[in-house]
């Protein structure tokens, strides 16, 4: 666990963001960062289902997966850049 933690971390450090709540209420939306795949298909059908329409919901993978199978640090990697990109256009 404390591996999976440690690589969260980098990877938030990686794109400017903490492991902990950044709350952007410009233009009134919301960005979720969520890792794994069932988790944000979960949360995406929740959110419509009680009228969240102003959460944006972005997925990349779970560090523990990253751990187990490096290979797919380069599709985190580009999901970390989009995610980025999509909080500097709603929060800055």
């Amino acid at each position: 666990m404390a591996k999976q933690s440690q690589l969260l971390t980098a990877m938030l450090a990686a794109i400017d963001l903490l492991a902990e709540p950044v709350q952007c209420v410009a233009k009134d939306v919301r960005l979720m960062l969520v890792m794994g795949e069932n988790l944000a298909e979960n949360l995406e059908q929740l959110l419509l289902e009680i009228d969240l329409h102003n959460v944006v919901v972005m997925q990349t993978i779970h560090p523990a997966k990253l751990l187990q199978q490096p290979i797919l640090k380069r599709q985190a990697w580009q999901d970390l850049q989009a995610i980025q990109a999509t909080y500097r256009k709603i929060c800055l």
